[in-house]
């Protein structure tokens, strides 16, 4: 369920949290475990970047400003599209089609891909009408779905200095929100978001370790997402 719901929400960057809501431990009820229920909750991430239109306060990650350290920088253009036609029921000139994505972009910034949806009907298994409308969204986020597996995919990697009071997790920023990330060496000053944390605690301190942004998928996990193994 969890694998289905991440596979949902990431199309739109979105995260969430699920928990456990417990209650005092009852022997005389037959379970095994205090826990009551779950309490499930999508989060938006929060714009914290430089350009941030907002009014947030920006969080810059940088080695020159002292607060980022251990940076490592991937990007791969190699499987990205700008756009979608997203092809749904009915044959030849009959079929619905919808366009997703940047349909506004022109000439070598205009990457397009296609997509066999005809899976998806308009009829259901009772043999009632989808709606149109609901059907032509349907089509739309198979596109969007397609398209997240098709993004341009740049990722950094890095350890945050801490003690330094630049900015704290879980009060100035947090998991998920989008960050503004420079590399003078790299002459690379980017918006990205925050993907991943990892606290690891050492004999000489806390290390918080960041990925921003999105690794590149790889060919298993594209056909792992297909359902082929």
């Amino acid at each position: 369920a969890l694998v289905a719901i991440e596979e949902v929400c990431k199309p739109h960057e979105w995260g969430f949290d699920l928990t456990s809501k417990l209650v005092a431990y009852n022997e005389s009820i037959d379970k095994a475990t205090n826990i009551e229920s779950f309490e499930f909750e999508v989060k938006k991430p929060t714009d914290r970047t430089v350009d941030n239109e907002e009014g947030n306060s920006p969080v810059v990650f940088s080695i020159e400003l002292s607060n980022l350290r251990d940076l490592l920088y991937e990007e791969d253009n190699s499987v990205y599209c700008s756009m979608a036609y997203v092809a749904g029921q009915g044959e030849g000139e009959e079929r619905v089609r919808v366009e997703v994505g940047d349909t506004e972009s022109e000439g070598i910034d205009r990457i397009e891909m296609y997509v066999d949806a005809r899976d998806l009907q308009s009829i259901n298994s009772d043999g009632s009408e989808v709606p149109e409308d609901e059907y032509i969204a349907l089509l739309t986020q198979r596109g969007i779905e397609n398209l997240s597996e098709r993004k341009r995919f740049v990722s950094f990697s890095g350890t945050i200095i801490t003690g330094n009071n630049s900015y704290d997790y879980g009060v100035d920023f947090f998991n998920g929100d989008y960050v503004t990330v420079v590399d003078k060496e790299l002459n690379i000053k980017v918006s990205t978001q925050i993907t991943e944390i990892t606290f690891s605690e050492l004999g000489d301190g806390v290390y918080v370790d960041v990925t921003f942004g999105y690794e590149k998928a790889t060919i298993q996990e594209l056909i792992k997402r297909k359902g082929v193994v």
